[in-house]
C-alpha cells in the first residue's frame, strides 16, 4: 500500500461508518408543540392562523367548509379569544351517532393541516384543547377526525355531544408516526338548531419532528467533508 492511499482508505472507511450510523440511528427527540391555535388575545385581535408552530413544520389557518358552517371569534375566559363553530343548518338524527354521521355526510366541518418540510417526518402524539357549549340548548356536539390522504380514509380521534357551558380540557391521542405527507384535522359540528355553537380554545397538536435517514446521512457526510478539508489544511 502506498503512502497516498492511506488517507483515501481512511476517508472511505469513515464515510461508510458515518453514513451507516446516520441511517440506522436517529437522535432522541422530545415531544413538543407542533402547532397551536389560541385564536388571539381578544375578538378584535382574533386570528385563525397558528399562534405557535415548530421549526420544519407548516401549519395552515383554520378554515370552514362554507356551505352551511360558520367559524368566528368569541370571547374566552381561557386565552382572550376562542373559535366559535356554528351551523347555518340544523342536523337531524334520533341519537348522537346519527347526528354525527349526518354532519359528516353534509360536510359540516372546520379544518386545518400540518405538513413537515422536505427531509422530515412527523410523529403525532396527541391533540389537546379546551371546549364548551355556547349555551344550554341541546343537542349540539362535535367530533374530530384526522387523515393523511385528503380524507379518502380517516380516523376518529374523539368527540362528544352536549358539553357543559364552562371550558374543560380535552386530550385526544393521535398515535401516527413517520408521516411525510400533509395531515388534515376536521372538527365536525352538529346541532338541532342553527344558533347552537361549540367553542374551542388552545387547540394544540403535540409530537415530534424527525429528520429522515437521508437527511441525517447528508449531515454526516457534510461533517466528514469538513474533516477532510481540515486534514488537508
Amino acid at each position: 500500500m502506498t503512502r497516498g492511499t492511506k488517507p483515501t482508505l481512511l476517508t472511505a472507511m469513515l464515510a461508510t461508518g458515518l453514513l451507516a450510523a446516520a441511517t440506522l440511528t436517529a437522535p432522541a427527540h422530545a415531544v413538543e408543540i407542533l402547532a397551536q391555535y389560541n385564536f388571539g388575545p381578544d375578538i378584535a385581535g382574533g386570528t385563525f392562523s397558528p399562534t405557535q408552530q415548530a421549526a420544519d413544520v407548516s401549519a395552515t389557518a383554520v378554515t370552514a367548509n362554507p356551505s352551511d358552517l360558520t367559524i368566528e371569534f368569541t370571547a374566552s375566559s381561557v386565552s382572550g379569544a376562542a373559535l366559535r363553530i356554528v351551523g347555518t343548518a340544523s342536523t337531524t338524527g334520533s341519537n348522537a351517532t346519527e347526528r354525527e354521521n349526518n354532519a359528516i355526510a353534509a360536510n359540516r366541518y372546520a379544518q386545518f393541516s400540518l405538513t413537515p418540510d422536505a427531509g422530515f417526518t412527523l410523529d403525532l402524539a396527541n391533540l389537546t384543547f379546551d371546549v364548551r357549549a355556547g349555551g344550554t340548548s341541546t343537542p349540539r356536539g362535535y367530533a374530530i377526525y384526522v387523515s393523511t390522504n385528503g380524507f379518502t380514509t380517516s380516523t376518529r380521534l374523539g368527540g362528544e355531544e352536549n358539553p357543559g357551558t364552562t371550558y374543560v380540557p380535552r386530550d385526544f391521542s393521535i398515535g401516527l408516526t413517520g408521516i411525510a405527507s400533509t395531515t388534515t384535522f376536521r372538527i365536525y359540528h352538529w346541532a338541532g338548531a342553527t344558533d347552537r355553537d361549540i367553542r374551542i380554545d388552545n387547540l394544540t397538536i403535540n409530537g415530534e419532528v424527525i429528520p429522515e435517514p437521508a437527511s441525517l446521512a447528508l449531515m454526516g457526510l457534510g461533517g466528514l467533508l469538513m474533516l477532510g478539508r481540515g486534514r488537508r489544511g
